[in-house]
């Protein structure tokens, strides 16, 4: 069952005792020589934990012996142990009504040799279930320690779908040395807790957006922006703006590629420059997180040469190149023929946005191409054009000296025959396992050869700009 758990190190050193806090060194001033104490009491009283939590403690031998354990230091009295004030803690919060939950103590090696290190990142992921609510305590881990728990952390995100609550660091070094440590009272001994959390975001943001880059999909990204970052930087200054921008980027992203998955031609252009927009808008908005401002550049590059919205072909040409680009192989095919028949639109006074004004067009290229006589055309029913503005349409597109039409057809049966192949699922034409990495690559090439095609047709018969927007 999923539950809440709280997870910390263990160390051998002697702890100063010292008041660690998350928000208010006053308020939340309580003297122990434990960090886990703090947290846990800060946890509890917020109510972030319940009793159904699991309060998990790894520790090596030593460990638990000087610090689980009470336990005699050298020049001191019998010191308690973790152990006995986390009992303490729990009387002090049951007495205010506040449930505490289950105590965890897991021995772990010292990470001394490679087999060691792997024997830690199995019980540490053995302490993780299904969907379960991570806070996670850095504090006393050591040497190599804090690089496998995350590393382990985030494998158990992906693999136990578990989710990061919270990473804390208790940052005793504030206080100097140890020694002059020691010569501060106790009273103003303020030991500020960092929250590491949103760098573990901004990490699994990286891979999202390595993700989106590298395949096209970015409903993860979209996701991890609208779920982790936009609610870090609502804790910035400036955070109207920054929120606002990475909000609109996370919508912007979700629309493109839902785009690209349903082949939304009608969409795309105006989507693609809303993308383009909102990542200039969250470049600008973070760039005092130069990290994430030099990710987003990445992101921008295959859009920096989109148009204004009405630029439909242009536009529609950038998607094409980049499914390609991003072996969306069919998305690619099926947006160009359809591209293509909205420049012949545009060339031939049709309403491109207009599917029956599509057809029509579609019917006129194969009147042309097979020149069919008057009695085998067959006119579209309830559509915008009547069958006599159709057969008149028929007339001047088969009558004209225009040879642009002519090479609009060739380049889109070349196409639409490759778009068959892709929509009839191989069984049109099978291939067995040993060639459909060459014809991956041959479909790929020939997209790319099509398209060059088509760009130079547009350099040469530039479509007129509708009034009309998609």
């Amino acid at each position: 069952m999923a539950r809440k758990k709280f997870i910390s190190f263990l160390g051998t050193t002697f702890y100063l005792e010292c008041s660690y806090y998350l928000q208010d060194p006053e308020e939340e001033f309580y003297p122990t020589r434990f960090v886990q104490i703090s947290l846990l009491r800060y946890l509890y009283r917020k109510q972030m934990l319940d009793e159904h939590s699991e309060l998990i403690f790894l520790m090596t031998d030593p460990a638990r012996t000087r610090n689980w354990q009470d336990y005699l230091w050298s020049g001191k009295e019998q010191t308690p142990g973790l152990r006995a004030e986390l009992v303490r803690l729990q009387k002090e919060l049951q007495e205010e009504g506040i449930p505490f939950g289950n105590i965890v103590d897991v021995s772990i090696p010292e990470g001394r040799r490679p087999h060691e290190l792997w024997d830690i990142f199995i019980r540490f992921s053995e302490q993780i279930q299904e969907e379960d609510e991570i806070y996670l305590d850095i504090t006393h881990s050591f040497r190599s320690l804090p690089m496998l728990v995350l590393v382990g952390l985030n494998f158990q995100c992906i693999a136990k779908r578990a989710s990061i609550a919270r990473i804390f660091y208790g940052a005793f070094e504030s206080l100097g040395p140890i020694e002059r440590a020691k010569e501060i009272p106790v009273e103003k001994r303020h030991v500020p807790v960092f929250d590491l959390t949103v760098f573990v975001h901004l990490f699994r943001w990286a891979i999202a957006a390595d993700h989106f880059m590298r395949t096209g999909n970015a409903l993860l990204l979209a996701e991890l922006t609208r779920e982790r970052i936009s609610p870090f930087l609502r804790k910035k200054e400036r955070k109207e703006e920054w929120v606002s921008a990475m909000e609109q980027l996370s919508r912007s992203l979700d629309h493109f590629s839902r785009d690209l998955m349903t082949v939304n031609g009608r969409k795309i252009s105006a989507d693609i420059v809303q993308l383009k927009n909102s990542l200039n808008q969250a470049r600008e908005a973070v760039q005092e997180l130069p990290p994430l401002q030099h990710l987003i550049d990445a992101m921008i590059e295959p859009f920096r040469d989109v148009h204004d919205v009405e630029d439909v072909v242009h536009n529609t040409n950038i998607v094409i190149e980049y499914c390609l680009d991003h072996q969306l192989i069919q998305q690619a095919f099926t947006f160009l023929e359809e591209n293509i028949i909205t420049y012949g639109c545009m060339l031939s006074g049709l309403d491109y946005n207009d599917s029956g004004q599509r057809q029509v067009l579609t019917s006129a290229m194969r009147i042309r191409r097979e020149k069919l006589p008057e009695e085998k055309w067959r006119p579209f029913d309830k559509i915008s054009l009547s069958e006599q503005q159709q057969r008149s349409f028929f007339r001047s597109f088969l009558k004209t000296q225009n040879h642009i039409y002519d090479q609009i057809i060739e380049l889109r049966s070349g196409v639409s025959n490759y778009r068959n192949k892709l929509n009839h699922a191989a069984f049109v034409s099978s291939m067995d396992s040993a060639k459909r990495r060459e014809k991956t690559e041959q479909f790929v090439s020939s997209g790319r050869e099509f398209l060059a095609r088509f760009r130079e047709l547009l350099k040469r018969y530039p479509p007129p700009i509708p009034e009309q927007s998609i």
